[in-house]
């Protein structure tokens, strides 16, 4: 089993520098102020009804639109992938297929809750039972300020161990997670390994459990490779 690294500490979040000067985070959401793509992958996974189509899926975000937020690097926070503007979504970031995880670091409390009432998984041996426990981890987390990649936002040529990548969006490399969180990754990762270490949350021999065992702060760890 390999050994459970020290959890880093969670990063303050601290003010935001914009255009107009310095500003604190805010908890506000303005979805008509969302440019349209975005408001479009948001409107279809907000309704419970149907799913994002895959061509909603497949339309990236404009990543070339200035924000009206910088961080305090003056690197935007829009990624063709991912959607954050703090006069616009607060703490909150969507992603390409319309879910939104409120990111604002809650410090070891969020930790704390996340192991409070973790689903459980009922079983591993359908895609379909893995996808559905998936889905409900995700939210759980997102729920606390820790990011899980939505299960259908994964992609095989990110080629990253967290399941995802984070960045500013370069000429020929895509990011899912700004960078501006590229600090609170790490958090992320020790928190959800510690979470999905709970001894009741997954089949006793099951794949997955070995194979959280065996690998510390991998998000891959969640999914068996017949479901990638």
């Amino acid at each position: 089993m390999a050994p459970a690294p020290t959890a880093p500490a969670a990063p303050a979040v601290g003010n935001l520098t914009t255009l107009a000067g310095t500003v604190p985070v805010t908890n506000v959401f303005n979805h008509a102020a969302l440019p349209s793509d975005v408001r479009l992958h948001y409107d279809q996974h907000a309704d419970t009804s149907k799913m994002i189509t895959q061509s909603t899926m497949d339309i990236e975000f404009d990543s070339s639109i200035p924000n009206t937020t910088l961080d305090p690097l003056g690197s935007t926070m829009r990624t063709t992938l991912s959607y954050l503007d703090p006069p616009v979504t607060g703490d909150r970031l969507i992603t390409q297929n319309g879910a939104v995880f409120n990111l604002a670091a809650k410090g070891t409390e969020g930790a704390k809750q996340l192991m409070l009432n973790v689903p459980p998984c009922q079983g591993t041996s359908t895609t379909t039972t893995i996808r559905n426990w998936y889905n409900i981890f995700s939210v759980h987390a997102a729920n606390h300020g820790i990011f899980v990649q939505p299960y259908f936002c994964f992609r095989l040529e990110a080629n990253a161990t967290a399941g995802f990548t984070i960045g500013d969006d370069a000429d020929l490399v895509k990011f899912d997670v700004p960078g501006k969180f590229s600090a609170q990754e790490p958090y992320w990762a020790m928190s959800i390994w510690t979470a999905l270490s709970k001894s009741h949350l997954f089949p006793a021999l099951s794949p997955m459990k070995l194979t959280v065992q065996n690998n510390c702060m991998c998000y891959y760890c969640t999914l068996p490779p017949s479901s990638y």
